[in-house]
């Protein structure tokens, strides 16, 4: 049962993670990657941290550095509050 829970609870987070990605940096957000402990259900309460990356396409180099670094900051904005 506790695995189960570890697993609805890492599922959650990934799906937020993932609408927030796709909300700030759009057609740029290819993939969202979950891992270390917690994404294995092996996590301690309290102890563990969330490792989870957003894989940016290529094309985000195309577009000026002031519009890349916004989407940067608003997404760390949705993703933190």
């Amino acid at each position: 049962m506790a695995l189960y829970q570890a697993q609805k609870q890492r599922a959650e987070i990934e799906g937020k993670f993932a609408e927030s990605s796709a909300k700030h940096f759009g057609k740029y957000a290819s993939l969202v990657i979950s891992s270390g402990s917690f994404a294995y259900a092996g996590a301690t309460k309290g102890k563990s941290d969330l490792d989870v990356m957003t894989v940016l396409s290529p094309e985000i180099a195309e577009i000026p550095a002031a519009e890349t670094i916004r989407m940067i900051q608003s997404f760390v904005r949705d993703y933190i509050a």
